[in-house]
């Protein structure tokens, strides 16, 4: 497994994992320091840090895996040890859920046969 991160300077960063084969377990995680950021919400693959206000500070796309056939899968996506809205309506005037901690644990969990690697992440 070989990480590359890409910065996009204040647009944000890309983590990009490159598996030559079959890992022993297929997932991938991440630990989040929230800092200043009060909630998180986890809707259709794409987690949230939101302000006091409900307000999305920083956003993650929904993660996906390219197999060696150059097929895209997508990723799930989950939080181990944090709370999270995982309300599909906007943020915005609702009570935003306290996540419990400050730093959170994220999986990013994918299924693939062992044919399809190598693959990229």
């Amino acid at each position: 497994m070989a990480l590359v991160r890409e910065v996009h300077g204040p647009s944000g960063l890309e983590d990009w994992i490159r598996l030559p084969r079959p890992p022993k377990e297929p997932r991938v995680r991440y630990r989040i320091a929230l800092g200043k950021l009060t909630g998180l919400r986890l809707v259709d693959r794409t987690l949230e840090a939101l302000d006091a206000e409900g307000t999305p500070r920083v956003r993650m796309h929904p993660p996906w895996i390219r197999d060696a056939s150059g097929k895209t899968w997508p990723v799930r996506v989950s939080l181990l040890d944090c709370a999270a809205d995982v309300d599909p309506r906007p943020p915005w005037g609702r009570p935003v859920t306290m996540p419990g901690r400050s730093v959170c644990t994220m999986e990013l969990e994918w299924s693939l046969a062992d044919s399809s690697y190598p693959a990229l992440l």
